[in-house]
């Protein structure tokens, strides 16, 4: 409690984590339709003719980018139509934050021209994208995919995987996500979803199929701030926590310094100590001994001079 309440007080300001903005390479996304004939002899089901795509290279400047793909065509004896469009950014920081997200709408369609369909086949409608990270610092690895919309008959789909120098560390499908902690070093990563649409052999009925995606692979160095919430956030503003020294800054508002009587401050559920008085006048205070294995939920119960209550809450990525 003392060392925390004598830094709080000069306004210690906690050493940056040694950590650089990650760099990326080779990072593309696409849009583009393919037909997949089932099981038939070429003389009944003959190659398609799928043509060819060319990824467009993505840049890692924290904007939106889109590329789009639309075609129709015949294919044993029925009619099809796709269109893709996908949208995809790169964000990253300086304390080696790295993340891309993913968004697709795609829609496939099919239509037996006249009598029945001589093959069977998949009529499909993908978008990707794809590149290599190079972190600095140990840090979580988070993959998420989900399935936004769908309509229609046939199937929307969403993936995603993560490899190492060691091999695959993680892969994910839609409405999947987790996580891992991984090494400094370069990871791969991999991200489709789109639609399809499947025509049986002899099939005469018409199929369309909407679906719109999204998805994302992020690394989170240890400690980085994950979340802070509460109407206590005009008056207290956490930052990340500092794995090194097991503590947490709290920076104080001049609000908090000039119109609350009490803070109350508790570290994974323990309470640590209350501010009241002259000890509120400070730039900010250091919550320390926060566990590394704990998401580091820090809370601070506020009473203003009113006697209106206001809470914080926020929590970090854990450093071990």
């Amino acid at each position: 409690m003392g060392t925390s309440l004598v830094a709080g007080a000069l306004g210690l300001q906690l050493a940056p984590a040694q950590a650089a903005t990650p760099s990326v390479s080779q990072t593309y996304f696409s849009a583009a339709g393919f037909i997949y004939p089932f099981g038939a002899t070429p003389a009944v089901c003959p190659a398609p003719n799928n043509g060819l795509w060319t990824p467009a290279a993505l840049a890692a400047d924290g904007a939106w980018h889109t590329v789009a793909r639309s075609e129709q065509g015949t294919y044993a004896n029925t009619a099809f139509s796709r269109s893709t469009t996908t949208k995809a950014r790169i964000t990253r920081n300086s304390r080696g934050m790295a993340r891309v997200d993913q968004a697709i709408t795609a829609t496939s369609r099919i239509t037996p021209t006249t009598g029945h369909a001589t093959c069977a086949f998949d009529n499909e409608t993908p978008g990707s994208t794809s590149g290599d990270v190079t972190i600095p610092v140990r840090s979580w690895l988070v993959l998420r995919q989900r399935i936004v919309s769908q309509r229609g008959t046939g199937q929307a789909f969403a993936s995603a995987s993560v490899s190492g120098s060691s091999g695959l560390v993680g892969v994910v499908n839609a409405g999947e996500a987790e996580s891992h902690l991984v090494a400094p070093g370069t990871y791969h990563f991999s991200m489709g979803g789109g639609a399809r649409t499947h025509e049986p052999v002899r099939g005469t009925v018409a199929r369309t199929k909407v679906g719109s995606t999204s998805g994302s692979v992020a690394f989170y160095p240890i400690g980085t701030l994950r979340s802070r919430a509460g109407n206590g956030l005009p008056y207290l503003a956490p930052g990340h926590r500092d794995c090194s020294q097991r503590r947490v800054k709290v920076a104080f508002s001049n609000a908090a310094r000039t119109k609350v009587r009490s803070i109350t401050f508790s570290v994974d559920g323990q309470r640590r100590y209350t501010l009241r008085g002259r000890q509120l006048n400070r730039s900010a205070v250091l919550l320390n001994d926060v566990r590394p294995r704990t998401t580091g939920v820090v809370r601070a119960d506020i009473v203003l001079k009113t006697g209106a209550r206001r809470t914080m809450t926020a929590t970090s990525w854990p450093c071990a």
